[in-house]
């Protein structure tokens, strides 16, 4: 499974490190939660598809803390065949035994972070906004995949898998490419 890719423009990891360099990570809080698993019609048949996805919500300073939530979806949607002809018709489709999408499982999450700001530090909007987008992402992730796992535990599922999560740079147009190490390649004589 690859990893879950969140880039940042050289201008954004800037003024994240800003914030990065002035906070120090309190807390990570559980705030809102969602479990739902469509077991009545049976285990999926055929491939399933995974779909995670994130989302950072409003930010808040109070008392040099700065709380940022984030939000979370895991969701896995499969084929299911009908197993008769009455089963087999519903109002997205006439044929009879055809393959339908669902949803079999659906784990949402909302985590906020808490971090301690340095009393002289007051940081801006766009520092802000680029740490929650990039580090708050980063530092809450592990507990996201925990709460997949431990979630799934819950519900009788088997293991899922959640990838890793990469910051990387984002490639800006007409920047030149990075200039690596050149390798030379050496051919053995017969």
């Amino acid at each position: 499974m690859r990893p879950v890719l969140i880039e940042q423009t050289r201008e954004e990891a800037v003024l994240a490190s800003e914030v990065y360099r002035n906070a120090v990570l309190m807390q990570v809080r559980l705030a809102e939660s969602t479990l739902v698993g469509n077991w009545l019609e049976g285990p999926p048949s055929g491939k399933a598809d995974i779909r995670i996805s994130h989302r950072t919500l409003g930010s808040n300073i109070r008392d040099q803390r700065l709380f940022l939530p984030v939000a979370f979806e895991y969701e896995i949607t499969a084929s299911r065949t009908a197993d008769n002809e009455s089963d087999a018709f519903d109002s997205q489709s006439d044929a009879v035994g055809e393959h339908k999408r669902a949803p079999f499982l659906k784990i949402s999450c909302t985590l906020v972070l808490e971090y301690s700001l340095r009393p002289e530090f007051s940081p801006t909007e766009n520092q802000i906004r680029a740490f929650h987008e990039g580090n708050a992402v980063f530092n809450c992730w592990p507990f996201f995949r925990e709460y997949v796992q431990s979630s799934a535990a819950r519900m009788s599922v088997p293991p899922l898998p959640v990838p890793f999560l990469r910051l990387q740079a984002k490639e800006e147009p007409g920047a030149p490419e990075p200039q690596g190490r050149k390798r030379s390649t050496r051919t053995r004589k017969p």
